[in-house]
């Protein structure tokens, strides 16, 4: 499934009705497996951009003895630098230990490996402590930029979700509303950019897929359209495009006259001219 990126995969099977559970230090493993039944999908601790191998093993290690019940027990039983622990706060893989993400960011630098050399022994009865803060929740925009950034997907869904009332009020069709009564019909769609293409057979015309929190729109830039709009169309991972409709053999596609930057504050890869 290399043509498609992770995004793509976990947006299709959550529309199959695949529940998608984030990485978290008490369930995770390695890599990510399905659930009893396939009715959802455990993302491994792998999953966490930047979490190195010996980190995972080691938690791993630790928890065969027994659940992790607090953060204090999982960082005594686990001694890890403030890198990890920011990592694991971040992509919400401390929740079953009651941290909010924001509040495990705020306790790594106290509760990290380093953090606990100390030039004199501890006298008994004396710990150090502080207090923690309380911290606004999370929005839902900043969910999906923090397991963007952590994960390199959203779990809350689509990204373009986040932009659809306002795609709506403009008349911008989702992707599963295209349906072959619109073929010969000027529409607009937007998304994020997944694939570029550019066949050597195609004699210059290039295709774009466009994916929104509904599924992909196959859109067919012609030698012209894409000169024009060919830097707009490299730089930007979101976009809305215009054009005609086309319907053949029961697929559609969009034959694309105008190109405008979708402003989609949330980092995405496309995968280019392979």
């Amino acid at each position: 499934m290399g043509f498609y990126s992770p995004q793509s995969l976990i947006s299709d099977a959550r529309r199959h009705g695949i529940k998608i559970l984030r990485p978290d230090v008490n369930t995770s493993q390695k890599d990510s497996v399905p659930g009893e039944g396939l009715t959802c999908l455990n993302l491994g601790l792998s999953e966490i951009c930047g979490m190195r191998p010996a980190w995972i093993e080691s938690i791993l290690d630790a928890r065969e003895a027994a659940r992790f019940k607090t953060l204090e027990d999982f960082t005594s039983r686990v001694p890890l630098p403030t890198a990890a622990l920011e990592l694991l706060a971040g992509a919400g893989a401390l929740s079953t230990l009651g941290v909010t993400r924001r509040e495990g960011l705020w306790r790594a630098p106290l509760l990290s490996a380093p953090q606990k050399r100390f030039y004199q022994p501890e006298l008994p009865g004396l710990a150090l402590t502080e207090a923690t803060p309380s911290f606004t929740p999370l929005s839902t925009g900043e969910q999906v930029k923090w397991d963007s950034f952590a994960l390199g997907i959203s779990l809350w869904g689509y990204p373009t979700k986040l932009l659809r009332p306002e795609l709506k009020r403009r008349g911008i069709l989702p992707a599963a509303q295209l349906r072959p009564h619109l073929a010969g019909k000027r529409i607009r769609c937007a998304g994020i950019v997944t694939h570029r293409q550019r066949p050597h057979t195609a004699k210059g015309v290039v295709f774009l897929s466009l994916e929104d929190e509904t599924g992909i729109v196959n859109v067919i830039c012609q030698v012209g359209c894409w000169q024009r709009y060919r830097r707009l169309a490299l730089s930007q991972n979101a976009l809305i495009v215009r054009g005609v409709l086309q319907g053949k053999d029961g697929a559609l596609a969009l034959l694309a006259d105008k190109i405008e930057p979708l402003n989609l504050p949330v980092p995405t890869k496309s995968r280019d001219f392979r």
